[in-house]
Protein backbone atom coordinates (compact mmCIF):
# COMPACT_ATOMS: atom_id res chain seq x y z
CA UNK A 1 0.00 0.00 0.00
CA UNK A 2 1.06 3.58 -0.42
CA UNK A 3 2.26 5.94 -3.13
CA UNK A 4 4.26 4.40 -6.05
CA UNK A 5 6.15 6.03 -9.01
CA UNK A 6 5.86 4.39 -12.40
CA UNK A 7 8.36 5.35 -15.17
CA UNK A 8 7.53 4.38 -18.79
CA UNK A 9 10.06 4.66 -21.69
CA UNK A 10 8.79 4.64 -25.24
CA UNK A 11 11.43 3.95 -28.03
CA UNK A 12 10.80 4.71 -31.65
CA UNK A 13 12.40 2.91 -34.53
CA UNK A 14 13.60 6.23 -35.85
CA UNK A 15 15.90 6.49 -32.94
CA UNK A 16 14.17 8.86 -30.52
CA UNK A 17 13.01 7.95 -27.01
CA UNK A 18 10.05 9.22 -24.95
CA UNK A 19 10.12 8.84 -21.16
CA UNK A 20 6.99 9.35 -19.00
CA UNK A 21 6.62 9.12 -15.19
CA UNK A 22 3.33 8.68 -13.15
CA UNK A 23 2.56 8.32 -9.45
CA UNK A 24 -0.15 5.90 -8.31
CA UNK A 25 -1.52 5.16 -4.82
CA UNK A 26 -2.25 1.60 -3.80
CA UNK A 27 -4.91 1.14 -1.01
CA UNK A 28 -5.99 -2.40 -0.17
CA UNK A 29 -6.53 -1.75 3.57
CA UNK A 30 -9.95 -0.99 5.08
CA UNK A 31 -10.32 2.16 7.16
CA UNK A 32 -10.91 2.07 10.91
CA UNK A 33 -14.44 2.34 12.25
CA UNK A 34 -15.57 5.39 14.21
CA UNK A 35 -16.67 5.38 17.83
CA UNK A 36 -20.46 5.24 17.88
CA UNK A 37 -22.15 7.08 20.78
CA UNK A 38 -25.60 8.48 21.54
CA UNK A 39 -26.45 11.85 23.02
CA UNK A 40 -30.15 10.96 23.44
CA UNK A 41 -30.06 7.49 25.01
CA UNK A 42 -27.98 5.59 27.52
CA UNK A 43 -27.08 2.05 26.57
CA UNK A 44 -29.08 -0.54 28.52
CA UNK A 45 -31.40 2.05 30.08
CA UNK A 46 -35.01 2.26 28.98
CA UNK A 47 -36.33 5.35 27.27
CA UNK A 48 -39.76 6.42 26.10
CA UNK A 49 -38.16 8.25 23.14
CA UNK A 50 -38.50 5.95 20.13
CA UNK A 51 -35.83 7.70 18.00
CA UNK A 52 -32.13 7.41 18.83
CA UNK A 53 -29.54 10.05 17.99
CA UNK A 54 -26.03 8.67 17.32
CA UNK A 55 -22.73 10.43 16.71
CA UNK A 56 -19.75 9.04 14.77
CA UNK A 57 -16.22 10.11 15.64
CA UNK A 58 -12.67 8.95 14.94
CA UNK A 59 -13.08 7.15 11.62
CA UNK A 60 -9.74 7.06 9.80
CA UNK A 61 -8.06 5.67 6.69
CA UNK A 62 -4.48 6.47 7.66
CA UNK A 63 -2.30 6.97 4.54
CA UNK A 64 -4.93 5.36 2.39
CA UNK A 65 -7.42 6.81 0.02
CA UNK A 66 -9.49 8.44 2.79
CA UNK A 67 -12.85 7.83 4.43
CA UNK A 68 -15.65 8.14 1.93
CA UNK A 69 -18.75 7.44 4.09
CA UNK A 70 -20.75 5.06 6.20
CA UNK A 71 -23.43 2.42 5.94
CA UNK A 72 -25.72 2.26 8.99
CA UNK A 73 -28.43 -0.18 10.06
CA UNK A 74 -30.66 -0.66 13.12
CA UNK A 75 -31.25 -4.18 14.42
CA UNK A 76 -33.44 -5.43 17.26
CA UNK A 77 -32.16 -7.92 19.79
CA UNK A 78 -28.75 -8.62 18.22
CA UNK A 79 -26.05 -6.89 16.21
CA UNK A 80 -25.78 -7.24 12.43
CA UNK A 81 -23.47 -6.25 9.58
CA UNK A 82 -24.86 -3.43 7.40
CA UNK A 83 -24.89 -3.74 3.62
CA UNK A 84 -22.35 -1.99 1.33
CA UNK A 85 -24.65 0.82 0.30
CA UNK A 86 -23.37 4.13 1.61
CA UNK A 87 -25.95 5.95 3.77
CA UNK A 88 -23.82 8.82 5.09
CA UNK A 89 -21.04 10.87 3.58
CA UNK A 90 -17.76 11.14 5.46
CA UNK A 91 -18.68 14.66 6.49
CA UNK A 92 -21.91 13.49 8.13
CA UNK A 93 -21.01 12.50 11.66
CA UNK A 94 -24.48 12.29 13.23
CA UNK A 95 -27.76 10.62 12.37
CA UNK A 96 -31.11 9.74 13.91
CA UNK A 97 -32.83 6.39 13.74
CA UNK A 98 -36.30 5.95 12.34
CA UNK A 99 -39.09 5.47 14.90
CA UNK A 100 -38.29 2.18 16.64
CA UNK A 101 -40.76 -0.28 18.10
CA UNK A 102 -40.44 -1.23 21.79
CA UNK A 103 -37.45 -3.47 22.39
CA UNK A 104 -33.65 -3.46 22.56
CA UNK A 105 -32.00 -1.93 19.48
CA UNK A 106 -28.42 -1.70 18.18
CA UNK A 107 -26.83 0.85 15.86
CA UNK A 108 -24.52 -0.93 13.39
CA UNK A 109 -22.01 1.23 11.45
CA UNK A 110 -19.74 0.17 8.59
CA UNK A 111 -17.11 2.49 7.07
CA UNK A 112 -15.90 2.64 3.45
CA UNK A 113 -12.88 4.42 1.97
CA UNK A 114 -12.56 6.10 -1.39
CA UNK A 115 -11.40 2.99 -3.21
CA UNK A 116 -14.21 0.85 -1.76
CA UNK A 117 -12.61 -0.94 1.17
CA UNK A 118 -15.26 -1.69 3.78
CA UNK A 119 -14.64 -2.25 7.45
CA UNK A 120 -16.28 -5.01 9.46
CA UNK A 121 -18.78 -3.23 11.78
CA UNK A 122 -18.89 -0.95 14.81
CA UNK A 123 -21.86 -1.31 17.15
CA UNK A 124 -23.58 0.71 19.86
CA UNK A 125 -26.39 -0.42 22.14
CA UNK A 126 -28.58 -1.83 23.30
CA UNK A 127 -30.85 1.18 23.26
CA UNK A 128 -33.99 0.11 25.14
CA UNK A 129 -37.16 1.64 23.69
CA UNK A 130 -40.23 1.40 25.92
CA UNK A 131 -43.07 3.71 24.98
CA UNK A 132 -45.83 2.05 27.02
CA UNK A 133 -46.27 1.74 30.77
CA UNK A 134 -46.10 -1.50 32.76
CA UNK A 135 -49.03 -3.85 33.19
CA UNK A 136 -50.31 -3.88 36.77
CA UNK A 137 -52.57 -6.26 38.68
CA UNK A 138 -53.59 -7.22 42.21
CA UNK A 139 -54.84 -10.30 44.06
CA UNK A 140 -57.62 -8.66 46.08
CA UNK A 141 -60.26 -11.29 46.94
CA UNK A 142 -63.48 -10.85 45.04
CA UNK A 143 -65.65 -11.11 48.14
CA UNK A 144 -65.38 -10.44 51.86
CA UNK A 145 -62.45 -11.83 53.82
CA UNK A 146 -61.42 -12.12 57.46
CA UNK A 147 -59.73 -11.02 59.62
CA UNK A 148 -56.74 -9.64 57.68
CA UNK A 149 -55.95 -9.52 53.95
CA UNK A 150 -52.43 -9.59 52.52
CA UNK A 151 -52.87 -7.66 49.29
CA UNK A 152 -50.14 -8.09 46.64
CA UNK A 153 -49.76 -5.46 43.94
CA UNK A 154 -47.81 -6.68 40.90
CA UNK A 155 -46.34 -5.07 37.80
CA UNK A 156 -44.65 -6.47 34.70
CA UNK A 157 -42.73 -4.82 31.88
CA UNK A 158 -40.99 -7.10 29.42
CA UNK A 159 -38.94 -4.31 27.85
CA UNK A 160 -37.39 -1.99 30.42
CA UNK A 161 -38.53 -3.74 33.58
CA UNK A 162 -40.38 -2.27 36.54
CA UNK A 163 -38.72 0.51 38.49
CA UNK A 164 -41.27 0.93 41.28
CA UNK A 165 -44.92 0.67 42.29
CA UNK A 166 -46.76 3.60 43.89
CA UNK A 167 -49.90 3.10 45.94
CA UNK A 168 -52.44 4.97 48.02
CA UNK A 169 -54.54 3.29 50.71
CA UNK A 170 -57.68 5.26 51.41
CA UNK A 171 -61.43 5.04 51.79
CA UNK A 172 -62.96 6.70 49.90
CA UNK A 173 -60.37 6.92 47.11
CA UNK A 174 -58.79 10.35 47.08
CA UNK A 175 -57.06 10.34 43.72
CA UNK A 176 -54.36 12.37 45.40
CA UNK A 177 -50.69 12.00 46.30
CA UNK A 178 -49.27 8.50 46.55
CA UNK A 179 -48.86 7.46 50.18
CA UNK A 180 -46.36 4.64 49.62
CA UNK A 181 -43.90 3.25 47.11
CA UNK A 182 -42.06 -0.05 46.61
CA UNK A 183 -38.87 -0.20 44.54
CA UNK A 184 -39.81 -3.58 43.17
CA UNK A 185 -42.23 -5.28 40.81
CA UNK A 186 -44.41 -6.31 43.78
CA UNK A 187 -45.74 -4.59 46.87
CA UNK A 188 -47.51 -6.39 49.72
CA UNK A 189 -49.94 -4.47 51.92
CA UNK A 190 -51.65 -5.71 55.10
CA UNK A 191 -55.29 -4.64 55.26
CA UNK A 192 -56.99 -5.25 58.62
CA UNK A 193 -59.40 -2.32 58.86
CA UNK A 194 -62.96 -3.61 58.88
CA UNK A 195 -65.14 -2.43 56.02
CA UNK A 196 -64.19 -1.61 52.44
CA UNK A 197 -60.68 -0.24 51.88
CA UNK A 198 -59.74 1.24 48.52
CA UNK A 199 -56.17 0.86 47.24
CA UNK A 200 -55.14 2.88 44.20
CA UNK A 201 -51.88 1.87 42.53
CA UNK A 202 -49.69 2.50 39.50
CA UNK A 203 -46.23 1.40 38.35
CA UNK A 204 -43.35 3.08 36.56
CA UNK A 205 -41.01 1.17 34.23
CA UNK A 206 -37.32 1.60 33.60
CA UNK A 207 -38.08 4.08 30.82
CA UNK A 208 -40.04 6.32 33.16
CA UNK A 209 -43.41 5.48 31.64
CA UNK A 210 -46.27 5.12 34.10
CA UNK A 211 -49.11 2.63 33.89
CA UNK A 212 -52.73 3.58 34.21
CA UNK A 213 -53.96 3.87 37.80
CA UNK A 214 -55.87 0.80 38.92
CA UNK A 215 -58.08 0.30 41.98
CA UNK A 216 -58.30 -2.68 44.33
CA UNK A 217 -61.24 -2.99 46.73
CA UNK A 218 -60.47 -4.99 49.87
CA UNK A 219 -63.43 -5.95 52.06
CA UNK A 220 -62.62 -7.10 55.60
CA UNK A 221 -65.17 -8.38 58.12
CA UNK A 222 -63.82 -9.89 61.33
CA UNK A 223 -67.03 -9.60 63.34
CA UNK A 224 -69.52 -12.45 63.61
CA UNK A 225 -73.21 -11.81 62.97
CA UNK A 226 -75.78 -11.64 65.77
CA UNK A 227 -79.03 -13.59 65.88
CA UNK A 228 -82.08 -13.20 68.11
CA UNK A 229 -85.27 -15.19 68.67
CA UNK A 230 -88.86 -14.52 69.66
CA UNK A 231 -89.34 -17.71 71.71
CA UNK A 232 -91.78 -17.01 74.56
CA UNK A 233 -90.64 -17.23 78.14
CA UNK A 234 -92.46 -19.43 80.61
CA UNK A 235 -94.56 -22.50 80.09
CA UNK A 236 -96.78 -22.83 77.03
CA UNK A 237 -99.81 -25.11 76.65
CA UNK A 238 -99.23 -26.05 73.00
CA UNK A 239 -96.80 -25.94 70.04
CA UNK A 240 -94.57 -22.88 69.87
CA UNK A 241 -93.59 -21.10 66.64
CA UNK A 242 -90.11 -19.55 66.76
CA UNK A 243 -88.76 -16.89 64.38
CA UNK A 244 -85.05 -16.04 64.18
CA UNK A 245 -83.65 -12.66 63.10
CA UNK A 246 -79.98 -12.39 62.04
CA UNK A 247 -77.96 -9.23 61.41
CA UNK A 248 -74.47 -8.47 60.08
CA UNK A 249 -73.41 -4.87 59.48
CA UNK A 250 -70.60 -5.56 56.99
CA UNK A 251 -70.55 -8.64 54.77
CA UNK A 252 -74.14 -9.62 55.51
CA UNK A 253 -75.65 -12.83 56.80
CA UNK A 254 -75.04 -15.81 54.58
CA UNK A 255 -76.69 -18.66 56.53
CA UNK A 256 -78.53 -19.27 59.79
CA UNK A 257 -78.82 -22.71 61.42
CA UNK A 258 -80.76 -24.21 64.31
CA UNK A 259 -81.35 -27.51 66.09
CA UNK A 260 -83.75 -28.76 68.74
CA UNK A 261 -82.48 -30.55 71.84
CA UNK A 262 -79.10 -31.36 70.29
CA UNK A 263 -80.66 -33.01 67.25
CA UNK A 264 -79.99 -32.57 63.54
CA UNK A 265 -78.75 -29.17 62.41
CA UNK A 266 -81.26 -27.53 60.09
CA UNK A 267 -80.77 -24.52 57.79
CA UNK A 268 -83.11 -21.72 58.79
CA UNK A 269 -85.48 -20.61 56.05
CA UNK A 270 -88.33 -19.20 58.10
CA UNK A 271 -90.36 -19.64 61.26
CA UNK A 272 -90.36 -23.22 62.61
CA UNK A 273 -92.56 -25.10 65.08
CA UNK A 274 -91.34 -26.56 68.37
CA UNK A 275 -93.77 -29.38 69.14
CA UNK A 276 -92.25 -31.37 71.97
CA UNK A 277 -93.22 -31.59 75.61
CA UNK A 278 -91.34 -30.42 78.63
CA UNK A 279 -88.14 -28.36 78.39
CA UNK A 280 -86.73 -28.06 74.85
CA UNK A 281 -83.44 -26.30 74.02
CA UNK A 282 -83.47 -24.35 70.75
CA UNK A 283 -79.86 -23.72 69.64
CA UNK A 284 -79.14 -21.34 66.77
CA UNK A 285 -76.32 -19.39 65.15
CA UNK A 286 -75.47 -17.50 61.94
CA UNK A 287 -72.51 -17.29 59.54
CA UNK A 288 -71.72 -14.17 57.51
CA UNK A 289 -70.36 -13.84 53.95
CA UNK A 290 -66.79 -13.51 55.28
CA UNK A 291 -67.02 -16.85 57.09
CA UNK A 292 -67.39 -15.48 60.64
CA UNK A 293 -69.46 -17.89 62.72
CA UNK A 294 -71.52 -16.70 65.64
CA UNK A 295 -71.26 -18.36 69.06
CA UNK A 296 -74.21 -20.70 69.53
CA UNK A 297 -77.21 -19.04 71.18
CA UNK A 298 -79.84 -20.98 73.14
CA UNK A 299 -83.51 -20.32 73.75
CA UNK A 300 -85.41 -22.52 76.20
CA UNK A 301 -88.96 -23.46 75.26
CA UNK A 302 -91.19 -25.16 77.86
CA UNK A 303 -94.43 -26.86 76.84
CA UNK A 304 -97.03 -28.42 79.17
CA UNK A 305 -99.88 -29.98 77.21
CA UNK A 306 -101.62 -31.60 80.21
CA UNK A 307 -104.28 -30.16 82.53
CA UNK A 308 -103.66 -29.97 86.26
CA UNK A 309 -105.70 -32.19 88.60
CA UNK A 310 -107.47 -30.76 91.65
CA UNK A 311 -108.99 -32.53 94.69
CA UNK A 312 -110.27 -31.90 98.25
CA UNK A 313 -110.25 -33.54 101.69
CA UNK A 314 -113.74 -32.62 102.85
CA UNK A 315 -115.38 -35.50 104.83
CA UNK A 316 -118.21 -37.28 103.15
CA UNK A 317 -120.33 -37.42 106.35
CA UNK A 318 -121.74 -34.87 108.76
CA UNK A 319 -119.35 -33.33 111.23
CA UNK A 320 -120.21 -32.20 114.73
CA UNK A 321 -117.57 -29.46 114.68
CA UNK A 322 -115.84 -27.06 112.31
CA UNK A 323 -114.35 -28.73 109.22
CA UNK A 324 -110.95 -27.90 107.71
CA UNK A 325 -111.33 -28.67 104.01
CA UNK A 326 -108.02 -28.81 102.12
CA UNK A 327 -108.11 -28.06 98.39
CA UNK A 328 -105.02 -29.29 96.48
CA UNK A 329 -103.77 -29.41 92.89
CA UNK A 330 -100.99 -31.28 91.09
CA UNK A 331 -99.22 -30.71 87.73
CA UNK A 332 -96.11 -32.78 86.94
CA UNK A 333 -94.74 -30.45 84.21
CA UNK A 334 -95.31 -26.78 84.84
CA UNK A 335 -96.57 -26.94 88.41
CA UNK A 336 -99.55 -25.16 89.95
CA UNK A 337 -99.89 -21.45 89.55
CA UNK A 338 -102.97 -20.90 91.74
CA UNK A 339 -106.24 -22.42 92.97
CA UNK A 340 -109.54 -20.56 92.61
CA UNK A 341 -112.56 -21.33 94.76
CA UNK A 342 -116.02 -20.15 95.76
CA UNK A 343 -117.81 -21.08 99.00
CA UNK A 344 -121.58 -20.87 98.78
CA UNK A 345 -124.80 -22.70 99.35
CA UNK A 346 -126.30 -23.23 96.87
CA UNK A 347 -123.36 -23.15 94.46
CA UNK A 348 -123.65 -20.13 92.15
CA UNK A 349 -121.46 -21.43 89.34
CA UNK A 350 -120.24 -17.85 88.91
CA UNK A 351 -117.29 -15.72 89.82
CA UNK A 352 -114.61 -17.13 92.07
CA UNK A 353 -114.68 -15.59 95.48
CA UNK A 354 -111.17 -16.54 96.51
CA UNK A 355 -107.79 -17.51 95.12
CA UNK A 356 -104.56 -18.93 96.53
CA UNK A 357 -101.23 -18.73 94.70
CA UNK A 358 -100.25 -22.18 95.86
CA UNK A 359 -100.91 -25.83 95.19
CA UNK A 360 -102.97 -26.12 98.44
CA UNK A 361 -105.51 -24.01 100.25
CA UNK A 362 -107.25 -24.80 103.56
CA UNK A 363 -110.78 -23.56 104.19
CA UNK A 364 -112.46 -23.71 107.63
CA UNK A 365 -116.19 -24.37 107.41
CA UNK A 366 -118.16 -23.62 110.58
CA UNK A 367 -121.60 -22.81 109.21
CA UNK A 368 -124.12 -25.46 110.13
CA UNK A 369 -125.81 -27.18 107.29
CA UNK A 370 -124.44 -28.12 103.91
CA UNK A 371 -121.80 -25.80 102.43
CA UNK A 372 -120.73 -26.24 98.83
CA UNK A 373 -117.19 -25.46 97.70
CA UNK A 374 -116.42 -25.18 93.99
CA UNK A 375 -112.72 -25.10 93.01
CA UNK A 376 -110.37 -25.24 90.00
CA UNK A 377 -106.59 -24.86 89.48
CA UNK A 378 -104.35 -23.29 86.81
CA UNK A 379 -100.91 -24.70 85.95
CA UNK A 380 -97.80 -22.79 84.88
CA UNK A 381 -98.84 -23.02 81.23
CA UNK A 382 -102.20 -21.36 81.93
CA UNK A 383 -104.25 -24.52 81.51
CA UNK A 384 -107.18 -24.91 83.91
CA UNK A 385 -108.39 -28.10 85.55
CA UNK A 386 -111.96 -29.21 85.56
CA UNK A 387 -114.09 -27.59 88.27
CA UNK A 388 -114.46 -29.80 91.34
CA UNK A 389 -117.16 -29.66 94.04
CA UNK A 390 -116.95 -30.46 97.76
CA UNK A 391 -119.98 -30.60 100.06
CA UNK A 392 -119.24 -29.96 103.73
CA UNK A 393 -121.94 -30.84 106.30
CA UNK A 394 -121.71 -29.39 109.81
CA UNK A 395 -124.15 -30.04 112.65
CA UNK A 396 -123.04 -28.66 116.02
CA UNK A 397 -126.53 -28.53 117.58
CA UNK A 398 -127.94 -31.30 119.75
CA UNK A 399 -131.28 -32.70 118.76
CA UNK A 400 -134.40 -31.83 120.75
CA UNK A 401 -135.93 -34.41 123.04
CA UNK A 402 -139.21 -35.92 122.09
CA UNK A 403 -142.28 -35.02 123.99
Amino acid sequence: DGEKRVDVEYRHSGGFTLVRSDTIVLDATAPTDPAVTSSSHTEGVGSADDTVDVELSGASDGAGSGVDGFSISWSEGAIEVPDTVKDLEASETATTSPALTPGSWYANVRTVDVVGNWTSTAHAGPFVIDTSGPVVSDDAPAGWARPTVLLTLSATDTVSGVDHIDYLVTDPPSGGVWSGSAASDTATLTISLEGTTTVEYSAVNGAGSRSATETALVRVDGTAPTTSDDAPTGWQPDDVTVTLAAFDALSGVQDTFYRLDGGTVEPYSGAFVVDGTGTIDVEYWSVDAAGNEETTQTAVVTIDRSLPSADHTAPADWSASDVSAVLSAVDAESGIDYIDYVVTDPPPGGVWSGSAASDTVTLTISAEGTTTIEYSADNGAGSRSATGTASVRVDESAPTDPS
